[in-house]
């Protein structure tokens, strides 16, 4: 009987391998289906329910689907995140550094677990008659909506935590195989520090992939003393709108200064 450690970590590596393009979705349903079995039968091992309470199943598998769905969403995000850190390096960057990545690849993984993840839930749930059970309600009922949707999360880390983008509406879908990095100069506040020449500071960077293609966008720095002038949307300097790029960068507010320190 594994333990719920080794259940979980299961899960994890299912769920990974589906980030990362190595299996299906029906993979992922049997994962789920698996892990609620698991889970199940260690607490019936321990006397803790006797396995046809109702009510016990059915706080099972809302845990599992509680589980799979912030699993999920906490892995996307790492993986953007790696992703964009390692673009970062290539142009000398640190991670803390003033950049911020998008890849509508991990949303739309994050979705298709989700989606499975709720298909497989309820699916178990009406087999097994438990009476009420609704992921809509478990997701109101509990974390935050951080937990619940992609771009909800990635924006407000964005916004907490590099202070330079603003998704406007974490609502609409983004393009498929939509990319964005943007990048501030880092020299301002390096040089502010170090009290070096702020008359000569380097233009950041907006960059956008099309499949194949990528276009890449000189912003110039400005540091004007207000939030007014110093943000843009990040639509006005694209040109072109390959797949409707150009019309969901609309969603993004951008911050052509920011001083870290």
């Amino acid at each position: 009987m594994p333990e719920v450690a080794t259940i979980i970590s299961n899960l994890k590596s299912t769920i990974s391998s589906y980030i990362d393009g190595d299996i299906s979705t029906d993979e992922i349903k049997n994962s789920i289906e698996q892990t609620y079995a698991d889970i199940l039968n260690y607490n019936v091992s321990l006397g803790r329910t006797s396995g046809t309470n109702e009510e016990d199943n059915a706080h099972i598998l809302s845990c599992v689907y509680q589980q799979v769905v912030t699993t999920t969403n906490t892995l996307c995000q790492m993986a953007n995140a790696a992703e964009g850190n390692a673009i970062a390096a290539q142009k000398g960057m640190i991670p803390t550094d003033p950049f911020v990545y998008y890849n509508s690849k991990y949303c739309y993984a994050f979705e298709d677990i989700k989606q499975a993840a709720k298909d497989t839930t309820t699916a178990i749930a009406s087999q097994q008659g438990m009476i009420g059970f609704n992921t809509a309600q478990i997701e109101k009922t509990t974390y935050t909506p951080d937990n619940w949707d992609f771009n909800t999360y990635w924006s407000d880390n964005v916004k907490n935590n590099k202070k330079i983008c603003t998704m406007l509406d974490t609502s609409i879908a983004p393009p498929k195989d939509f990319v964005m990095f943007y990048s501030q100069s880092t020299e301002y506040a390096d040089k502010v520090f170090t009290g070096g020449d702020i008359s000569k500071i380097d233009d950041g960077e907006l960059t956008i992939y099309s499949g194949d293609k990528s276009y890449s966008y000189t912003i110039p720095f400005d540091y004007y003393s207000d939030n007014v002038k110093e943000t843009f949307n990040a639509s006005d300097i694209i040109t072109e709108n390959d797949n409707g790029y150009s019309d969901y960068l609309k969603n993004f507010w951008l911050y052509r200064y920011y001083l870290h320190g």
